[in-house]
């Protein structure tokens, strides 16, 4: 399958936004389909990851959840450390 080519710069601009979003969060996806212990496999041109083996409906929030999740408790983590070694953000 074929993906189509930007015919602007603005699409050109769109997909490339789009794949600095995507690829992080599809690799934190496959992170936890892998601490479930669950395989999953991924198609060019697709925003998610398909799961090979059935998944509970708290595996699938968790798996849904986690990309945000960790990204969230890393930012509040950076700004938990920069508040107890006096820093600002201004």
């Amino acid at each position: 399958m074929k993906t189509s080519q930007p015919t602007t710069k603005w699409e050109a601009l769109q997909q490339q936004v789009l794949g600095w979003v995507v690829w992080p969060a599809l690799g934190l996806a496959r992170l936890a389909y892998r601490l479930l212990g669950k395989r999953c496999t991924y198609r060019p041109g697709q925003v998610e990851l398909t799961p090979l083996e059935p998944l509970s409906r708290a595996e699938l929030l968790f798996v849904r959840l986690f990309p945000s999740g960790l990204v969230v408790g890393a930012i509040l983590l950076v700004m938990a450390a920069g508040y107890a070694l006096g820093l600002s953000l201004s």
